[in-house]
């Protein structure tokens, strides 16, 4: 069941007009994709790059949550 290519979704559409590129979602896992190109891994870190602009991280991440109750 190996399938060494990238695996790509829809994008948001308000990119995806921008762009072809923009239109697909990179998303490989480098341990088990292998075939990916420089312009797939430059666009997969600047995915990342968003995602961390957008959830800033904060010192308790935890405390808005309850916490568990196991009984």
């Amino acid at each position: 069941m190996a399938n060494n290519s990238l695996s790509v979704v829809p994008h948001d559409a308000a990119k995806a007009d921008k762009s072809e590129a923009a239109a697909v979602l990179v998303d490989a896992l480098p341990y088990l994709d292998s075939d990916y190109t420089e312009t797939d891994r430059q666009m997969a870190m600047q995915l990342i790059e968003e995602e961390c602009r957008v959830f800033r991280p904060v010192k308790n991440y935890l405390q808005n949550i309850p916490p568990p109750d196991f009984d």
